[in-house]
């Protein structure tokens, strides 16, 4: 009964280091991600957070997760390395990858700002040819 319970849990520890490395070796995508989805969490008023729906309010922790893994990686690696003597624990002081994923974060909210004004135009025309349908 131990040795089965024992293989299970180092299966998991395994999944778990490989989820750390990949984390820290992909922040640039992480941080371009962030960027892609951060302008969900504040397009929303205040009020209207509280009654969003699921897949918003899931968007927006998913955004959360991509900003701290992504653009804070160099901190939030830094962290875990204390815990998990696997990661390289100078990454906090590598000045091009806080550069790259501060670019990238900031190139994915302009891509992201830029489609959704593109697209709004037509959006709106699909509402309103929606309404007229409905209305005959």
């Amino acid at each position: 009964m131990g040795s089965h319970l024992m293989q299970r849990l180092n299966a998991f520890a395994d999944a778990f280091s490989f989820f750390l490395l990949w984390l820290q070796n992909s922040p640039v995508i992480l941080s371009l991600l962030a960027g892609l989805t951060l302008p969900f969490i504040f397009h929303l008023p205040r009020e209207e957070r509280k009654n969003a729906p699921f897949w918003l309010k899931s968007v927006a922790c998913v955004s959360i997760f991509f900003f701290i893994s992504g653009t804070l990686s160099p901190l939030t690696v830094q962290g875990l390395s204390y815990f998990f003597k696997s990661l390289d624990n100078n990454i906090l002081f590598s000045v091009p990858l806080w550069i790259m994923t501060m670019i990238f974060t900031a190139a994915g909210l302009i891509f992201h700002i830029t489609v959704r004004r593109l697209l709004a135009g037509e959006i709106d025309n699909l509402r309103h040819r929606m309404i007229k349908k409905s209305r005959l």
